[in-house]
């Protein structure tokens, strides 16, 4: 074989292998879940909803007598509003259950400054924590509120803080279903951590009723997380006296966001013990998943606030939840990149917008019509967006957020341009396809607080002819790199080496491009295994590379950049210097360790999460997909080495 002929195979083979793993790269990221657009219907059953109603009898619940104990109460100054606050620290009995053991919630009340008595009767809000927290998580928001002229009440759940009751482990999530014939029974609700959260977040409200500095005919509830599905089901029992709903973080279709492998409600109900889809467990959720609720025409005004990127809860069931809501007071406020309470835009002006609007009948959120078209260009096609914005108050600014489905892609936003009253945008197509998502965000002018509100969620996906030719652009332009190398280095060893010896070489080099190649798919398939495995002992629920540059990459933006600097030169360098090549793959797991022990400490803040507190064994441990990339690069390097030795005895 002369080396022209073995150089030219190299190079087709270096060719093929790099336009199939690089097209695979920049389109493995998955097609998302598909997001309904306002003329589709959900994927949910609407008439299991009418079962409600019958579900819950609020006159029995009522029956129960509250026992306030007031624990104590104290008047704080406030720097951050300069306000003085009345607060009470209470319990009260939202219900009996196991044994006939009466259920105390522990709870904080906060009253406005009313120094000028002239305040009058004030509006009131339940506010709810995230599950594992507690009440004392929430006292920003209550002197917020507070300093609003509301009386905030902030609770405990059961089994939460100094509340009485089950922590919310799976076993309480899911009850022991084995004696269950179809029929729910008091003492399987007893069992339900949903029901005991709803009980007391409903009794929460009737000890706001019996406030006499509260205005009976104003009062609203919000919550995070556990709190926002809290909010959603407790709202809606008590729909006659919550007038206005703000669930945050938080959305129905339960049966998505369990289903969904990166979402850490798989970290609350191990989907490999559970099938959330199948009788008995999907009898027992259709009367706890919050889009059964919002349907029902009890539901009051709702205002959800979410985040694109949330950790729970897929943007589609933010979607699902905000079409099935059955009033025609409902609006969203949709953050770009917003994960599961961090990341996320400031609400507090948002919030007090909607409560204003929904408690005293103030400016409406503007309401906000999208036309979406795609066109056919040249080249491709491209997306055009229309917004027609009608909305009580001036309008400050009019965006688009986008995301394209890609791996390592990033949520943009981008102002729209106005025009005759409308504002417009068009997006041109990538040089492959791809699919983009997409909502309208309005941004009202609401004094020193940043108010906004956004449209639906849309994906559609924009085409192009430029695919094929721009694979193949990128194949050979990473395959020549490779040619060079290997072409200098035959060239240069073909003058050192002995005329016996360089078909010798010429077999090392073959073997060193097979074994290489092989090395760079495996740490191309590492990207799809587990970097690590949270609830090793348990769950085992496992966070890949992918998953990272996916759903996370809004944390680290730069961290895309390197991975894919970092996977290109380590290919092409692997191929002709393994060592160095070697060296540079491990930029990339050496990066996600020191990632990693730096956030150690973080889990530090959650050491009294009732939820965290009560796992047992290792939080996390390492997963296969970072090992098996040490082990490749392990690999190329101590190949590299023996190619050095061996290259010197020929």
């Amino acid at each position: 074989m002369t080396i022209k002929k073995f150089l030219l195979k190299v190079t087709l083979i270096s060719f093929i292998l790099l336009a199939i793993s690089y097209t695979a790269l920049f389109i493995s990221a998955g097609r998302a879940p598909d997001i309904h657009s306002l003329d589709q219907n959900p994927e949910f059953e609407v008439q299991s909803a009418y079962d409600l109603p019958d579900f819950w009898n609020l006159t029995e619940i009522q029956k129960i007598p509250l026992n306030i104990t007031i624990e104590d109460t104290r008047y704080v100054w406030d720097e951050t509003h300069q306000k003085n606050f009345t607060v009470q620290n209470l319990y009260y009995t939202s219900q009996y259950w196991i044994n006939n053991t009466p259920l105390r919630i522990d709870a904080a009340l906060v009253f406005p400054d009313n120094s000028s008595k002239q305040l009058g009767l004030v509006p009131a809000i339940v506010v709810m924590h995230g599950i594992g927290g507690n009440l004392l998580q929430l006292f920003n928001q209550l002197y917020f509120l507070a300093a609003n002229n509301y009386t905030a009440i902030a609770i405990s759940f059961p089994g939460h803080g100094n509340s009485s009751g089950p922590p919310p482990v799976q076993e309480w999530i899911i009850p022991n279903l084995a004696g269950y014939n179809g029929t729910i029974t008091p003492d399987l609700l007893n069992q339900t951590h949903f029901y005991l959260i709803t009980r007391a977040a409903v009794r929460a409200v009737d000890v706001l009723l019996n406030q006499s500095v509260v205005d009976p005919t104003r009062i609203a509830m919000t919550g995070g997380s556990y709190g926002g599905l809290t909010t959603m089901f407790a709202s809606n029992v008590y729909w006659q006296k919550v007038r206005s709903a703000i669930p945050v973080i938080a959305s129905g279709n339960l049966d998505i966001s369990f289903s969904t492998p990166w979402s850490l409600t798989n970290l609350i109900v191990n989907p490999n013990e559970y099938d959330l889809t199948q009788p008995p467990v999907s009898d027992l959720i259709q009367y706890f998943d919050p889009i059964y609720y919002v349907n029902t025409t009890n539901n009051p005004a709702t205002l959800f606030i979410a985040g694109t990127n949330d950790d729970f809860f897929p943007v589609e069931t933010f979607n699902n939840t905000f079409y099935a809501t059955n009033n025609a007071t409902k609006a969203m406020s949709m953050t770009p990149a917003g994960h599961h309470g961090f990341l996320m835009d400031p609400m507090e002006g948002t919030v007090l917008y909607w409560l204003n609007h929904t408690l005293f009948n103030g400016p409406a959120p503007p309401i906000i019509d999208v036309v979406r078209d795609v066109e056919s260009t040249i080249f491709g096609s491209k997306l055009k967006i229309t917004a027609n914005v009608t909305c009580d108050v001036p309008i400050s600014k009019v965006f688009l957020a986008t995301h394209w489905e890609i791996m390592g892609a990033t949520w943009k936003k981008t102002e729209m341009t106005q025009s005759s009253g409308v504002w417009t945008l068009e997006k041109q197509h990538l040089p492959f396809n791809a699919e983009i998502t997409y909502f309208v965000i309005v941004e009202l002018e609401n004094g020193e607080y940043i108010t906004f509100f956004s449209s639906y969620v849309w994906r559609d996906e924009i085409t192009t002819w430029l695919e094929i030719p721009f694979f193949i652009l990128i194949g050979v332009g990473l395959a020549m790199p490779i040619y060079l190398l290997m072409r200098r280095d035959v060239r240069k060893m073909k003058s050192r080496i002995e005329a016996t010896n360089q078909r010798r070489y010429l077999y090392l080099n073959g073997i060193q491009l097979a074994g290489m190649g092989t090395t760079e798919i495996f740490i191309f398939v590492s990207l799809f295994l587990p970097l690590v495995v949270a609830l090793p002992e348990s769950n085992s629920f496992g966070i890949s590379l992918a998953v990272v540059l996916n759903e996370f990459i809004d944390l680290f933006p730069f961290f895309a950049y390197v991975v894919f600097t970092c996977l290109i030169t380590g290919f092409i360098l692997t191929m002709s210097k393994p060592v160095l090549g070697g060296l540079i793959n491990l930029i990339v797991p050496i990066m996600l360790v020191m990632i990693g022990l730096s956030m150690l400490p973080m889990l530090g803040a959650y050491e009294d999460n009732t939820l965290v507190s009560g796992l047992s064994g290792p939080l996390v441990s390492v997963g296969i997909g970072l090992i098996l990339w040490f082990v490749m690069c392990g690999v190329q390097i101590g190949f590299g080495i023996f190619k050095r030795k061996y290259q010197k005895r020929l």
